[in-house]
């Protein structure tokens, strides 16, 4: 019976009978990576004519493109439906003991999605309960063609509900749940000491400063960890991605260049968890929809009788700062990702009909920029069509962000990253396939299988190399703590291999202890070339 020491890393084309077998010592290598010189920048645009009705009509040639002024010649248009194309089939079931992060098979036919996120974590506890009421009546009116995905922001980020057009199904997932009331929010605007004693006083409010500074922090990097996550979890799903996030604020700024703490907090204790949300977003094409969950708000140039609806009442100059600094921020989320924000409104229902209806119909225009100042500055993105009356909305533009480093920690970092995430990362489609008592009593194989096309593999001499990091994290029970093993598979691919590859996928293949992973295996896989991930969690242990 084959020990852990003696599990090896198996890959190969799927294609191919035989498996290359590949030593552990050569796998642990670190190698040699592959940096594009130039990169393809895409734009989710959606075109409305003056009805407010989607146009689905327009040629390449009609779209003109600006990157920071400079125009651009465009490479690449595709339109984006929700509706399937007349004839397609219907997807495949997986077969027994197959797991997969791809749409089709995860969620059924999948051409745009909203994912609906409703933030306890930044929310005063009567705004959620508002903004559930709200939500309950829209969701009660989703119509078959549409697609939603519920998930919850509290104590961390949480999956409600995938996506579905089940309206009944996010009821009922909705209702099982109650409103958040952890107290991080309250903690984080703590009230001035008023004891009769002013040296106690003084001692109290530096004592609270103190505890706000660490709830503000913790909840920014919350957030942010749920933003990377809800973005590496639709990366790889075709068409239109809307995030619409109902809040009552958020923790953090966005201006032109980066992300920021809203305090006067040290920004760069949130640098990496800031560029790591900015990565994720751009390069899921991920279009946030603000909403304000206070609703229509007293003393606002709209009066509450002109919705009829719920008006909260604001107290004194400050909580009217704080009021327009919270819509500034969702303003600019919202434009530069190409969404729409929704603030001093009672009108939730057209904040998520908004977003869907996006999503019915769009464009992404590709083109390769003419700058090669990839420094981290701002460029600001324009699109203009050259038809008449219509109106564009698109990302305002993008993070010049330099390629990813490639050191060891960084590597082992996302990995971890991917791993921590409630839900599975897309960007890398891949299955996964468990053969029990594979190779032995007591073990199992499991089978991956990374969607055609999807690895970086570049050419050096007669073979085609690249390289991908794998972990898989292993768990004996609910409550177990993890067993993780990590592996990295050098590929060196013949032309022959490799051209069967395109067709048919690459395959790795890792034996584990069946006893470590009983109840659940999670597998993460990363292409060092590009950092793009996958994961697909497999719940071994199905009892319930």
């Amino acid at each position: 019976m084959p020990s852990s020491r003696s599990l090896r890393f198996r890959l190969g084309a799927i294609a191919l009978g035989a498996a290359l077998s590949v030593p552990p010592a050569i796998a642990q290598a670190p190698p040699p990576v592959l940096r594009a010189a130039t990169r393809l920048v895409e734009v989710s645009v959606v075109v409305h004519d003056r009805k407010g009705q989607g146009v689905a009509d327009l040629a390449a040639g009609e779209f003109d493109v600006w990157d920071a002024g400079q125009k651009q010649a465009v490479a690449l248009l595709r339109v984006e439906r929700t509706t399937p194309a007349p004839g397609a089939p219907a997807p495949a079931p997986l077969p027994a003991s197959t797991f997969s992060n791809l749409p089709v098979h995860a969620s059924g036919a999948v051409n745009a999605i909203t994912v609906v996120l409703v933030d306890g974590l930044n929310t005063p506890f009567a705004d959620q309960a508002y903004a559930r009421r709200q939500l309950i009546k829209v969701l009660g009116a989703l119509t078959p063609a549409d697609r939603v995905a519920l998930y919850e922001l509290g104590h961390g980020l949480r999956i409600l509900h995938d996506f579905t057009d089940d309206a009944t199904s996010l009821l009922r997932a909705l209702d099982r749940r109650g409103l958040y009331t952890g107290p991080k929010l309250d903690d984080s605007n703590p009230a001035a000491a008023t004891t009769p004693d002013a040296d106690l006083n003084e001692f109290l409010d530096h004592a609270n400063r103190a505890v706000a500074d660490f709830q503000v922090a913790d909840r920014i990097i919350t957030t942010l960890d749920a933003i990377t996550a809800i973005a590496q979890h639709v990366a790889g799903l075709p068409g239109r991605k809307n995030l619409v996030w109902i809040s009552g604020g958020f923790p953090f700024a966005i201006g032109m260049d980066a992300w920021s703490p809203n305090e006067s907090r040290d920004s760069r204790t949130f640098a990496y968890d800031m560029e790591r949300a900015s990565r994720a977003v751009t390069a899921a094409q991920l279009a946030i929809y603000p909403v304000d969950a206070r609703g229509l708000t007293a003393g606002s140039a709209t009066g509450a009788g002109a919705t009829g609806g719920r008006a909260t009442a604001l107290a004194g100059p400050e909580a009217m700062r704080d009021l327009q600094q919270t819509q500034d921020v969702m303003d600019v989320l919202a434009a530069r990702t190409g969404g729409k924000a929704y603030v001093n409104s009672n009108n939730l229902k057209t904040a998520i009909r908004g977003a869907i209806d996006d999503a019915s119909v769009s464009y992404v225009l590709g083109y390769y920029p003419t700058h090669t100042a990839w420094d981290g500055s701002f460029r600001k993105l324009t699109v203009k069509v050259t038809r008449p009356g219509l109106n564009v909305r698109h990302r305002q533009g993008y993070l010049a962000l330099p390629d990813e480093p490639v050191t060891e920690d960084a590597r082992r970092a996302a990995l971890a990253d991917a791993a921590r995430s409630p839900v599975d990362a897309t960007a890398l489609g891949l299955s996964v396939r468990i053969a029990r008592d594979v190779p032995a009593p007591g073990f199992l194989r499991a089978h991956l299988t990374i969607e055609p096309g999807h690895v970086s593999l570049r050419q050096q001499g007669d073979r085609w190399v690249g390289t991908i990091d794998a972990l898989f994290v292993m768990q004996a029970a609910a409550d177990a703590p993890v067993t993780v093993t990590r592996q990295t598979a050098n590929l060196s691919l013949t032309t022959q291999t490799y051209e069967e590859s395109l067709k048919a996928g690459v395959r790795l293949a890792q034996d584990l202890d069946a006893a470590q992973c009983r109840y659940q295996l999670k597998v993460v896989v990363r292409d060092a070339a590009t950092g793009r991930l996958g994961s697909v969690s497999a719940r071994l242990d199905t009892r319930r």
